[in-house]
């Protein structure tokens, strides 16, 4: 998810010296020509495949769609549309069901509304649990 967003979360190199390295590395050599990664990229020139040294990024999608049309279809049923559902003071529940039938029934892509309404719930049950927000 962080990919998705252009957000860099991972240690990309953990070796100090590889980062002290990088640091002083001119920018021009890690853009150069409109390449990014210019000095990596040449550097194992000899090692890699020419279409993978210059390919574009390709992003991470969490499959959302096929998990509420699968996997957590049943959780998502016995969690946000049982009785003791907490959204349900929020949200109404035959709209919740339309959302899920219709997402199943491969007439729309609900996946994303899906799973913002599953963290609604997840949420709701966390505070109701948790002293710190239930005195509060």
């Amino acid at each position: 998810m962080s990919m998705a967003h252009s957000l860099e979360v991972r240690v990309p190199l953990l070796d100090h010296r590889i980062v002290e390295f990088a640091a002083t590395v001119p920018f021009a050599l890690k853009f150069k020509g409109g390449v990014s990664k210019y000095l990596a990229k040449h550097a194992v020139r000899d090692l890699l495949p020419k279409e993978l040294l210059h390919q574009r990024k390709q992003g991470f999608a969490i499959p959302v769609h096929r998990w509420f049309r699968e996997d957590l279809r049943a959780f998502f049923q016995e969690l946000v549309l049982s009785k003791d559902a907490r959204c349900g003071e929020y949200l109404n529940p035959g709209a919740v069901q339309s959302l899920l039938n219709g997402h199943t029934a491969h007439q729309e892509d609900y996946g994303h509304h899906l799973w913002a309404i599953l963290m609604l719930e997840q949420w709701l049950r966390y505070v109701e649990a948790t002293p710190t927000f239930a005195s509060g």
